[in-house]
């Protein structure tokens, strides 16, 4: 892309996703690079209208910049250019990672864990249906481990009484969220 027509992007973008392509574009240094990054743009546009998430154009910003970081990052861990199916994989996890939130008002639709508002980080949580048994499974035991009455208490009860905690706990754990901040969530005390 142009300067010019990254620029024409400003309004649809946002002026800090804009300005970040500009010093991304400076940082590419021959026309194959420059190739392939439109090439991960055109990827992330094809698996969003896949996916069927519904993302407003500053979102989309985000959610290319979050892309594009976790696209470098295993880059330079693997230290050499990944392969597009290496990036197909990479957007596609984190398209996955999803999130509701809490608000009131009509039902909301999953979030895409990337680009929640920092200010609905508190509200966010996954459905039960939605976190993986074996995530399940570990935090049942993490809450055994809180008390000797939580420890001998039957798993359905357990379930029953940690859903709430549960289902929040797992939504920081995507957004990000540290140990302590998931166990703290666990606990009741987040």
């Amino acid at each position: 892309m142009s300067d010019n027509a990254i620029e024409a992007l400003r309004g649809e973008l946002g002026d800090a996703h804009v300005n970040r392509l500009h010093e991304k574009k400076r940082g590419l240094n021959s026309t194959v690079t420059v190739r392939e990054a439109v090439v991960d743009r055109q990827l992330l546009e094809q698996l969003l209208r896949q996916s069927g998430v519904p993302i407003d154009p500053d979102a989309k910003g985000q959610l290319q910049v979050a892309v594009e970081d976790a696209i470098n990052a295993d880059q330079e861990s693997k230290n050499r250019k990944l392969t597009r199916d290496e990036t197909r994989t990479i957007t596609q996890g984190i398209l996955d990672r999803r999130v509701m939130v809490d608000t009131w008002g009509p039902d909301q639709a999953r979030i895409v864990a990337a680009i929640i508002d920092p200010s609905d980080r508190d509200t966010a949580y996954v459905p039960m249906a939605q976190i993986p048994a074996e995530v399940v499974t570990r935090y049942l035991n993490y809450a055994r481990s809180l008390s000797p009455t939580l420890g001998a208490m039957p798993e359905s009860e357990l379930r029953a009484r940690f859903t709430s905690r549960i289902q929040r706990a797992y939504g920081l754990r995507l957004l990000g969220g540290t140990q302590a901040e998931v166990e703290a969530a666990m606990k009741g005390t987040r």
